[in-house]
């Protein structure tokens, strides 16, 4: 795990100090994401799951498992989020330096969530993002499923 994290760093600084990002395509978040929240304690957790929707503390304490081998990841705690209010979602990607176009739906009808993610290439160095593209959306009940979209 620890060399997963050492490559991890390595290949971000290198597409921070090494890319050349000359985005054009559209990025960010779409539909109805409240807000992304931060994937940099990434290597430390012990995903049990590479997409996910989360609509309680219990799963979310079940899904983000802390890797308790790893000595810099000891006071790494998962951000506390209010799951009377939101639900979050997650979908694992990796892309060659790339930023992502994160879209999601809801289906009542269907009791269901789409969770459609756009990689953007950027151009330069193929340098590989990791990201869980974790987001908050307005709570849903917790009978409802995601459906997973990449492209």
């Amino acid at each position: 795990m620890r060399s997963k994290f050492i490559l991890l760093q390595l290949l971000l600084a290198l597409c921070i100090y090494g890319c050349n990002k000359g985005c054009n395509d559209p990025t960010g978040n779409r539909g109805i994401i409240i807000r992304r929240l931060s994937d940099s304690d990434l290597p430390c957790w012990e995903l049990k799951q590479k997409n996910f929707l989360i609509t309680n503390d219990s799963a979310y304490k079940a899904t983000f498992q802390v890797d308790s081998l790893q000595t810099f990841c000891k006071d790494v705690k998962p951000e506390p989020i209010d799951f009377m209010q939101y639900s979050l979602l997650g979908q694992y990607a990796v892309g060659g330096n790339t930023d992502f176009l994160r879209t999601v739906t809801r289906n009542d009808a269907e009791k269901k969530v789409i969770y459609e993610i756009i990689e953007n290439s950027c151009g330069g160095h193929e340098v590989a993002i990791v990201s869980a593209n974790l987001v908050l959306i307005p709570k849903v009940p917790d009978d409802y499923t995601a459906e997973f979209i990449s492209k």
